[in-house]
């Protein structure tokens, strides 16, 4: 059995889960896309042969069953044990399933079919609608094995492929979606080519010839970037000279970053020490921000606040018997998380952030006191 679709202009109806609806609508928002039928035709072209899509279930058994044979091999067990097991637990043909107990344990094939079954069944209040697949997606559903699973319906292997995508934490959703842009960047870490990366900086449009080191995930494991050390194109606009920088993964695209030369420019042995010393101590989202020493006084409450909002945090440790704090990081970190404190967190030092807090805090108390509903 092939996949078809269900009508002649490649048109398929689907209705997603209330969970993949909202993760679609938030993606869309954050990768700047208006489409839903092109944010889900790049998914689909994009995540199908990856080892985290269940709905590719042959794909990914097989990955499965490659990584425990690995791990079975470790443990010098013979190859009949090896078979037997593999053939067992996961059960790649399907052979082995349907013969099973109701106690026995359930085989990896079973238990993704299981999960599918379950986005495919699922009964929610969120209307179906029509989507157009690109030529790319119906050829590549063409090459997939599991059509007889599906009962040859291209709707409903579309519709597995966003829910499982749509249960991953959005870092690897990230990366997933913006598939080109992570390549395109590995391509140039590992030929250390220099880059061109155009970027907003405040109300301008800057470029810069970036050194690209790695790509780095906050301490959060929420958000990627790229660690490099750049260079302004256009000087005039800017006085900073080359030094670490950052870029956030989900901002970047195909039309702001490029090669910018294919004579390789490797970062120097001094660079790259400079550089993780800069992501040590200033946190890989504030690599492009000068650091200070912050002083800041935290009530009790404040202190609670520290040690529960992790997002941004600059290097703090919290003791019972202290409210004063000397913080080494840049003044728009410190600025970025403090201002969701309110009371709790007073800037004592430097007098220039202390008093950009206090216009802060001025701004929201007039935004409070002049509004009214029209």
């Amino acid at each position: 059995m092939k996949f078809y679709n269900s009508n002649d202009e490649g048109k398929v109806r689907i209705r997603f889960s209330t969970t993949a609806s909202k993760v679609i609508q938030d993606d869309m928002s954050i990768f700047s896309v208006k489409s839903i039928s092109e944010f889900i035709n790049i998914v689909v072209a994009n995540f199908y042969n990856e080892p985290a899509n269940k709905a590719s279930i042959n794909h990914y058994l097989e990955i499965q069953e490659s990584t425990l044979k690995k791990q079975l091999k470790a443990a010098e067990l013979d190859s009949n044990t090896i078979e037997h097991t593999l053939r067992y637990l996961i059960d790649k043909e399907g052979k082995t399933s349907k013969k099973r107990k109701k106690d026995e344990i359930k085989s990896a094939r079973m238990e993704v079919e299981e999960e599918l079954q379950g986005y495919l069944t699922q009964k929610n209040t969120i209307p179906s609608k029509c989507y157009s697949l690109r030529n790319n997606v119906k050829e590549l559903l063409s090459t997939l094995e599991e059509a007889d699973f599906y009962d040859g319906m291209s709707a409903r292997y579309v519709k597995c492929t966003i829910e499982v995508y749509a249960r991953l934490p959005f870092i690897e959703r990230e990366r997933i979606y913006k598939k080109e842009i992570y390549d395109l960047l590995n391509t140039a870490i590992s030929e250390k080519l220099p880059l061109r990366i155009d970027t907003n900086v405040g109300d301008q449009i800057l470029s810069f010839k970036v050194f690209p080191y790695k790509i780095l995930p906050n301490d959060l494991h929420s958000e990627d970037f790229l660690a490099c050390y750049t260079i302004p194109i256009d000087s005039e606009h800017t006085k900073r000279d080359k030094g670490p920088a950052s870029f956030v993964l989900s901002k970047l695209t195909l039309k702001t970053v490029r090669i910018h030369s294919r004579n390789p420019s490797p970062l120097c042995n001094t660079d790259i020490k400079a550089l993780e010393e800069a992501i040590r101590v200033r946190g890989i989202e504030f690599l492009l921000d000068d650091v200070d020493d912050i002083d800041v006084y935290l009530t009790e409450a404040g202190k609670t606040l520290c040690m529960t909002k992790l997002a941004g945090r600059p290097k703090i440790n919290i003791l019972p018997t202290q409210n004063k704090y000397t913080i080494r990081c840049s003044t728009y970190q410190a600025k970025k998380y403090f201002a969701k404190f309110g009371k709790d967190a007073i800037i004592l030092s430097p007098l220039s952030l202390r008093n950009e807090m206090i216009e802060f805090y001025k701004e929201a108390i007039e935004g409070y006191q002049n509004y009214s509903e029209e």
